[in-house]
């Protein structure tokens, strides 16, 4: 149950005449975050809530989320931002430091503080304060085709398997169907293109090593586990031969169509795509999900990542009026909903219980070993150094240590 009343304080709070405030409440919502038919769960929030607030306005963003950061700097330095804005999680201090997001109202910080997943409180929290609701969440899986692991004879991943079983599996895996000598199933695949969602798919290889991001209270990029884990990755490509040479191409949705197609036996993906998987692919019935592989670090690591909404105006009305819609995004009922509906994981903590129930136990047990994509002010410029690195290792340009070192100098030269 939740610790505090979530529809109490809606109830409270539109009672009191927060459905009445007469000027036009602006909210911008990434496009895939749409409430329409094709996520009713979002839809009936927003109709319920302009059921009683009719001066609701939406406004979508750009389709990536790099784009959409970038739009919302803009928008900001243009001094038009919408009253709500949706946002990458781990954007939350950066937002914060650039002045944008303001705090949240005190009961609806309270409800956050207490319901949430305890990984991500410290990511939108800051000097006793909320900055922002943590809407939904993603953990990295691997995704496989059970027919074709089933045809190598060799074990199923399973919670707690190595990384010497992965890569056996993925060097089987890995087929020259007709002989041609062009490979026509790769072993494995994960996202290696210049985007946020690459790091946050690399980081559980490099947390399992031992990375700490930050380090010492400093983005510092140029360490040893992320050196090891990025040579796990070009190994991969290079010296195993079990993922596609165009690794470094490869963007999240890039490698989701190679699972639904049957391009990759095994690939990296989120636990998003698993209902997309199911509705999309030809395959859908013969592919599963594992946790990630035991790295020789010991550590099994998952990653979580995911979106946020907060406030960008001060006005002590406008924020009493949008608190109920942000508190019922939040609410219990609504966060299993958008489960059932979406495969879509709770952000609050008694959720949980639910994944497993829906989803399955390898991604209760990944919700349940995760840490936070780190987020905090600066992480977006660190993000982008090991982006960089990574390209530049999986190109074969330079090895992992010179590219860390020439993206450390980089980012405490010329960062923000």
């Amino acid at each position: 149950m939740m610790r505090i009343g979530i529809v109490a304080f809606v109830l409270a709070c539109v009672a009191a005449g927060c459905g009445r405030h007469s000027g036009e409440l602006e909210v911008m919502l990434p496009p895939w975050f749409s409430p329409d038919a094709s996520h009713p769960s979002i839809q009936r929030v927003f109709d319920e809530y302009r059921a009683k607030y009719p001066a609701l306005s939406l406004r979508f963003g750009p389709g990536k989320a790099n784009l959409l950061l970038e739009k919302l700097l803009l928008m900001a330095k243009e001094g038009h931002l919408p009253d709500i804005i949706m946002f990458k999680t781990a954007w939350t201090m950066d937002l914060v430091s650039r002045g944008i997001l303001t705090p949240l109202p005190p009961e609806l910080a309270e409800a956050v503080k207490e319901n949430c997943l305890g990984i991500l409180v410290p990511v939108v929290s800051s000097n006793g304060r909320v900055w922002a609701v943590p809407y939904d969440m993603d953990v990295r899986l691997i995704h496989y085709r059970t027919d074709l692991v089933d045809s190598t004879g060799l074990p199923a991943p399973q919670t707690g398997w190595t990384y010497d079983e992965f890569i056996t599996l993925a060097q089987a895996l890995t087929n020259d169907a007709n002989g041609d000598g062009s490979v026509d199933v790769w072993g494995f695949a994960a996202p290696g293109a210049r985007s946020q969602s690459t790091v946050a798919q690399f980081l559980p290889w490099a947390w399992a090593l031992g990375a700490e991001l930050p380090l010492a209270d400093r983005w510092v990029v140029d360490q040893p586990a992320i050196a090891r884990a990025m040579g796990i990755y070009a190994a991969l490509v290079d010296s195993l031969e079990v993922a596609p040479p165009d690794l470094h191409t490869l963007e999240q949705a890039d490698v989701y169509q190679g699972v639904v197609s049957g391009r990759f036996a095994m690939a990296e993906g989120g636990s998003w795509e698993i209902s997309m998987i199911r509705d999309n692919s030809a395959f859908a019935a013969t592919i599963a999900q594992a946790p990630l592989p035991v790295l020789d670090g010991g550590r099994i690591v998952t990653c979580a990542d995911g979106w946020a909404f907060g406030f960008t105006t001060s006005d002590i009305q406008r924020t009493a009026v949008a608190a109920p819609l942000l508190a019922t995004l939040f609410s219990g009922s609504h966060q299993r909903q958008k489960l059932i509906d979406h495969g879509w994981l709770p952000t609050i903590s008694e959720g949980v219980a639910w994944v497993e129930e829906e989803l399955g136990s390898a991604v209760a047990w990944s919700l349940g070993h995760c840490r936070s994509v780190p987020g905090g002010r600066g992480w977006s410029a660190a993000s982008n150094a090991i982006i960089d690195a990574l390209q530049e290792v999986l190109a074969g340009k330079v090895g992992p240590e010179t590219a860390l070192k020439n993206a450390q100098f980089r980012l405490e030269t010329f960062a923000p």
